[in-house]
């Protein structure tokens, strides 16, 4: 997995933390799973 994520709604590349933080702020705990996934090796 590449180390930025970019997002073609941003001009610049996210790190994989600040998608997670976007993922629990829009979709609530209940991506947890998800996140955790992101950060997995």
């Amino acid at each position: 997995m590449p180390t930025h994520i970019t997002d073609p709604q941003l001009p610049q590349a996210i790190t994989k933390a600040e998608l997670m933080a976007r993922v629990l702020a829009e979709n609530g705990l209940g991506h947890v799973g998800l996140a955790l996934d992101l950060e997995s090796p």
